[in-house]
């Protein structure tokens, strides 16, 4: 894999659902890939991330899309919601 033709599609699953639950009186975050930021101040907003568990390649660039599906399961919207570049070790 020394190059790549930037034809590369990956695909995450589709997420209905996040597992969480209650825990004295918290919510906390069960789904593995999900990650969730405290605010630095009561002005700041929360950060919801989407872990991405799949392998990389040292120097390319990942681009991210986030598609948001209607209730009968077609795509509504596209969203970039921007792009990565794996650093050298």
């Amino acid at each position: 894999f020394t190059s790549v033709s930037g034809d590369v599609v990956q695909v995450s699953p589709l997420m209905e659902n996040i597992a969480y639950g209650k825990s004295g009186g918290n919510t906390v975050i069960y789904d593995p890939f999900v990650a969730i930021t405290r605010p630095r101040s009561s002005s700041d907003p929360w950060g919801v991330y989407l872990i991405d568990t799949q392998p990389v390649l040292s120097g390319a660039t990942y681009q991210y899309l986030l598609v948001r599906f209607g209730a009968d399961k077609e795509i509504e919207r596209i969203i970039p919601i921007g792009s990565m570049t794996i650093p050298f070790p």
